[in-house]
């Protein structure tokens, strides 16, 4: 005759108890966690990849820009919708006038030289249209000294940008241009498509001073490498890419001979012959 099994016996060949189903559910529920944060990390450094790649890219494009044309270009409107005829355009053939612009801004930089803000004019330099925007669908803010938009008034000495860093010191005062992504919080920006302001409004004084002075439209801009997503005065996800004029042209004594790859001298300097590599597409300028 056949035993009988014990309630023990019963519950092994039956499957779980509720004791060994709950720590499963909790093992489970830990490594579900575990695994999406992991995930979480993994695309938010995707996206900082892709962002640096974006913004690299698009200095190199604005170098070849100058290279081209002896100056760097005009934003575009930070508000022209994708299918509008001013999207991704310099908005103005002469930056330097004092055109009232919708999506372009105006102010006063380092020694009252003036300073545009826009949108990057993507189509001006042959790029996708896509390049105007950041991984977050927001698009990148560009500012430039108005005097480096035009062959004739081109110095390598004219920048009039002021960066600082978190602790209020100057980087520089002389930068070219800014490049600026407004990060994954978007403050400040304008959507990707459409060109309309996050939010209704660009800058409010309840905004983390930090990120308040990337977005208000003046001539000064915070980068950092202490980036923090921590709520309050400390929050800054910016991320921002500048052009300030070389040490080694600077300094360069009156009368020094250096080759450009330009179309015309920058100013404070003048054409000089020989030009040995003119061959090249090279010009041979001296320093005044």
């Amino acid at each position: 005759m056949p035993k009988k099994m014990s309630q023990k016996q019963k519950q092994a060949e039956g499957g779980f108890t509720l004791v060994e189903l709950a720590v499963v559910l909790i093992i489970s529920g830990i490594i579900i966690a575990f695994l999406s944060s992991t995930t979480l990390v993994a695309l938010k450094n995707a996206k900082v990849r892709e962002l640096r790649n974006k913004m690299e890219f698009i200095q190199g494009e604005l170098s070849s820009f100058l290279e081209t044309h002896g100056r760097l270009p005009c934003p575009a409107s930070l508000q022209a919708a994708l299918d509008d005829s001013e999207f991704g355009v310099e908005a103005l053939s002469d930056c330097t006038l004092d055109d009232a612009i919708p999506g372009l801004f105006r102010t006063s930089g380092t020694n009252g030289k003036q300073i545009r803000i826009g949108a990057i004019p993507v189509r001006s330099l042959n790029l996708l249209d896509d390049y105007i925007y950041d991984p977050h669908k927001t698009r990148f803010l560009y500012a430039i000294t108005e005097d480096l938009t035009k062959t004739d008034s081109y110095d390598f000495d004219g920048g009039a940008i002021t960066i600082n860093d978190k602790g209020g010191n100057t980087i520089t005062d002389n930068a070219h241009y800014v490049l600026i992504s407004p990060g994954e919080n978007r403050l400040g920006g304008y959507e990707s498509l459409t060109g309309v302001l996050i939010g209704g409004d660009a800058c409010d004084s309840s905004d983390p001073p930090f990120e308040l002075e990337n977005c208000d439209h003046d001539s000064v801009f915070i980068s950092s490498l202490k980036l923090s997503d921590t709520v309050g005065d400390d929050y800054f996800d910016d991320y921002l890419r500048t052009y300030s004029t070389s040490d080694r042209i600077r300094q360069m004594p009156a009368g020094s001979v250096v080759f450009f790859d330009l179309l015309n001298c920058p100013q404070g300097w003048q054409n000089f012959v020989p030009n040995p590599f003119a061959s090249e597409g090279l010009i041979s300028c001296k320093k005044n």
